[in-house]
């Protein structure tokens, strides 16, 4: 694709890959001091860093219990959980549930291409989604952490005084054709309240 190899501002530079998208080695810069990270910590880092595509998530933990892996991330709480109890080295950003910081930019659940039939016609998109009981996917995938966003935008603290809060109004007035108003503006705290 364009712009290949990719150009990296950090103190890594692009070495290496597989040609199957499996990895790719990151090799440390000759003037890694100049990078916003070698000025801020003033360290190095290793010589070089490799990015492994281990597999599902199941594969995943069990190479970082058994020390195949370095870093892991995007995991959910409940695997985080037997990682903990398996590995004495395995940390999180925090000791416990929640175990980071959620306000995360990405949104997870299903996504579709809606340029395709037949998820370009809005009716399709919307019998998906009244279809979907949102809180109990919620609590089966991802330990009730997941965020919700009635919009494209996630609705990480950065955006929501821009984006979600001046909507709500009008999330709630909106009905579809047939009257019935999709917008829950107590989603968070009857979330909230399950966990009381």
């Amino acid at each position: 694709f364009d712009f290949f190899p990719p150009v990296c501002i950090g103190q890594y530079k692009y070495k290496d890959h597989d040609p199957n998208g499996n990895w790719a080695i990151w090799e440390l810069r000759e003037d890694w001091e100049r990078t916003s990270v070698g000025q801020i910590t003033g360290k190095s880092g290793p010589q070089y860093v490799m990015w492994n595509f281990v597999g599902t998530e199941e594969k995943r933990i069990l190479a970082m219990i058994n020390h195949d892996i370095d870093i892991l991330q995007d995991i959910t709480p409940e695997s985080m959980e037997v990682l903990t109890q398996r590995s004495d080295t395995a940390r999180a950003w925090h000791a416990g549930f929640p175990y980071a910081d959620f306000d995360d930019p990405c949104e997870r659940g299903i996504s579709f291409n809606n340029s395709e039939f037949p998820y370009d016609q809005w009716q399709v998109r919307w019998a998906l989604a009244l279809a979907t009981d949102i809180k109990n996917v919620s609590l089966a995938t991802f330990g009730g952490m997941l965020r919700v966003s009635p919009l494209a935008v996630p609705p990480v603290a950065a955006v929501q005084n821009t984006y979600h809060k001046p909507l709500v109004e009008r999330l709630t007035a909106m009905t579809l054709p047939d009257g019935y108003a999709p917008f829950d503006p107590n989603f968070a705290t009857d979330m909230a309240e399950l966990f009381r």
